[in-house]
């Protein structure tokens, strides 16, 4: 490109207007050049000591998600489209939880028998194979459902389409705060070539004014000797015993390159040169001893939640004992024509309950009887129940 003299205006404005054009394709360039320096600063933790930065955080985002959830109902009928849901109480709560759809069918002589479709687990559509039995099923004996939902086996219920939250983890960018100054996050319009030279400058005076009001004492350092893989020769790590907050590694790490090292994320510790002791001897303090105390604190929690969990336990087991109801009635054998004793029970109990209370009174001569529904015994057991 001539930039020397020109013969007319038109050829020397034209050349100065390349030329302008030019050094704003070289401001861009420059720009580009020191955000990519920017980026290599800050995953080296500050090496290179000059330029604005970002970090990156992991943060618990709550969101929502559109799902079918079962709601019980007081009331229902048997009808077309009814659902109803299985309890623990029914079939010993091995089909705990299980969701049925009611569909009725009429036949010529205008009866109506009515079967079910067990629903899936998200609630969205009816399970029609017969891989598994319990997909689908007749309701012949419509007096024996009724009763189940009398007695809470079944509830009536309907689907509902709801909201449900829950918390996902993301990965987002922060502008790091330095020199008194934010750096925009990505995204926003580019600031001048000048305004960046400026803002990145170093001040001196700022930094020994930040660094004097930081308190190091507040925190506990480890200080090791290790080996750099690069060079074979000797360096020192300097680890924190505590969690640090952003704005206090922020602090914690202007503090250590104002000392002479830096942050290594290869190492998750600050790298010397040189034995960072003395520097750090205001609040160098015994490892053993921390993580020793730390401990303890821990073991006696440990000791108190075990606790509190036996105690609950026994109080069940307790409550257990005494909640359950013995209803006496005397009975003739039919087959042999003598007096027995059947003891049925006041309340519907789970399949682990059901087999307890089995269990106790087979001690005692009693056994189950399915056709009686109930315990049968050849005595009268009222005493021994007392004490069972």
């Amino acid at each position: 490109m001539n930039e020397g003299y020109y013969g007319e205006e038109k050829e020397a404005r034209e050349n100065t207007k390349r030329h302008i054009e030019k050094l704003e394709e070289d401001i861009k360039l420059i720009a580009k050049f020191e955000e990519f320096i920017n980026k290599i600063d800050t995953a080296c933790g500050g090496l290179l000591g000059k330029g604005n930065g970002f970090v990156y955080e992991k943060v618990t985002v709550t969101e929502y998600k559109k799902e079918n959830k079962v709601v019980e109902d007081a009331i229902g009928n048997l009808k077309e489209g009814q659902c109803f849901i299985l309890k623990s109480n029914f079939n010993y709560g091995r089909s705990k939880g299980y969701t049925y759809r009611i569909h009725e069918e009429i036949y010529e002589d205008g009866q109506k028998r009515y079967y079910v479709y067990k629903l899936n687990g998200k609630k969205t559509r009816e399970c029609t194979g017969k891989v598994n039995q319990a997909n689908y099923w007749w309701l012949y004996d419509t007096k024996k459902f009724l009763k189940w939902i009398e007695q809470n086996h079944i509830s009536w219920c309907h689907i509902e389409k709801v909201k449900t939250p829950y918390e996902v983890e993301k990965v987002v960018k922060k502008a790091v705060k330095t020199e008194g100054k934010t750096v925009k996050a990505e995204g926003k319009k580019e600031q001048k070539a000048s305004e960046k030279k400026q803002a990145s400058k170093p001040n001196k005076e700022q930094e020994e004014i930040k660094t004097q009001d930081f308190d190091v004492n507040k925190f506990t350092y480890k200080v090791s000797e290790d080996i750099d893989t690069r060079t074979n020769e000797g360096i020192y790590l300097v680890k924190i015993l505590e969690t640090l907050s952003s704005d206090e590694y922020i602090q914690v790490n202007r503090f250590m390159r104002s000392i002479g090292g830096y942050y290594s994320k290869f190492k998750h510790a600050f790298l010397f040169k040189e034995d960072p002791t003395e520097k750090l001897n205001t609040n160098k303090l015994d490892q053993e001893s921390f993580e020793k105390e730390k401990q303890e604190k821990e073991t006696e929690k440990t000791i108190e939640m075990i606790d509190k969990t036996k105690e609950t336990a026994d109080s069940e087991e307790k409550k257990k004992k005494e909640s359950v109801n013995y209803i006496i009635i005397e009975d003739t054998n039919t087959n042999t024509g003598q007096k027995i004793w059947l003891v049925k029970l006041g309340e519907s109990l789970n399949k682990s309950d059901f087999a307890e209370v089995k269990r106790k009174l087979a001690t005692i001569q009693g056994f189950y009887s399915s056709f009686k529904q109930g315990f049968i015994f050849k005595y009268d057991p009222r005493e021994k129940l007392k004490s069972a």
